[in-house]
């Protein structure tokens, strides 16, 4: 590949059109030019001229011509997972100039938990201020709404985090805020044997039967990080839920164990529902941040959201 000046290349990146970053994402997804070629209403010949425009723009070989059609470079690949944000981005940005509603819309993705606690207190502050944003919530898992987020589906998310995450090289173009503490607590029906004890061991919470969520979820790891620490073999899941209040409702009316954040457990503990054990080790904590991508759209209404979370932040954990 021939290299050019920044101007040239600057040149040939104003004669790109929204075709031929959509050509990236079509090979990546039929592994096909003459596929692309047809959901873009075009010609082979025509589709072709787009891929040498590209890759002369971007000063690198983008596809690979395979005798099964054809596939992105590792360049490719690079390329795309930087165009995917802008791709989203401007799909965005034709459904507002679409809409009935002038003010924009915000994408935000929330775990459940902080949705029946943390998001209700500030949209009623934000309603009563006048200065409520419009907002579509999303929920999933914490990496889920990251990736969303990272591929510009979503325009902020309220998520639980660890420091491995954050550093990830994978989420460097993301911008995380702090906001609050969550910890983790393993609770039980309130006539369990084990509600009467204090200082429980964790060797004693082998014999029992658990509600935990799904191996990828982020607290799963930390329930078997926390019995790993203790040269322990982690429980193994009667039954394996990630929504934290059916899992607490159905500890109440049985004989189980689960672990879900601290805000939840108290909550129920607090209706009669469960009882939160006092456990012999040190408590486990999930820190909350607000997360947006960096070169995602600057809306006002982002900045007022992130300003609320903080501050209730503070007063968001129960003791």
């Amino acid at each position: 590949m021939s290299k050019f000046s920044t101007a040239e290349r600057g040149s040939r990146l104003d004669h790109l059109r929204i075709k031929h970053l959509r050509l990236i994402e079509l090979v990546d997804k039929t592994g096909s030019l003459t596929a692309a070629a047809n959901r873009l209403s075009l010609t082979q010949p025509a589709v072709t001229g787009m891929a040498h425009d590209l890759e002369a723009a971007f000063n690198a070989t983008l596809f690979e011509r395979t005798t099964r059609g054809a596939r992105l470079t590792a360049a490719g690949r690079m390329a795309l997972e930087r165009l995917r944000h802008s791709l989203a981005s401007l799909d965005a940005a034709v459904t507002a100039s679409n809409a009935s509603v002038v003010e924009p819309l915000i994408r935000i993705g929330v775990l459940p938990v902080t949705s029946i606690s943390l998001v209700p207190a500030v949209v009623r502050d934000l309603q009563e201020q006048g200065t409520l944003p419009r907002m579509s919530f999303h929920q999933a898992s914490a990496g889920s709404m990251l990736e969303l987020l990272h591929r510009g589906r979503l325009d902020c998310v309220l998520g639980v985090l660890n420091a491995g995450t954050i550093e990830s090289e994978r989420f460097a173009d993301l911008d995380f805020e702090y906001i609050t503490t969550d910890g983790l607590l393993v609770a039980c029906a309130p006539d369990h044997p084990l509600a009467r004890r204090r200082n429980v061991r964790l060797q004693e919470l082998l014999a029992e039967e658990w509600i935990l969520p799904e191996h990828s979820t982020h607290t799963r790891r930390m329930v078997e990080g926390m019995f790993l620490a203790a040269e322990l073999p982690p429980p193994q899941a009667k039954l394996e839920s990630s929504a934290f209040y059916a899992n607490l409702a159905i500890v109440n009316a049985t004989s189980m164990l689960t672990m879900a954040p601290t805000s939840a457990v108290r909550r129920s503990e607090k209706e009669g529902q469960v009882h939160a054990l006092v456990l012999k080790t040190a408590p486990l904590h999930n820190q909350v941040f607000f997360i947006t991508h960096k070169q995602g759209p600057r809306m006002a209404g982002l900045r007022v959201l992130a300003d609320a979370f903080k501050r209730h932040g503070a007063n968001y954990l129960p003791k």
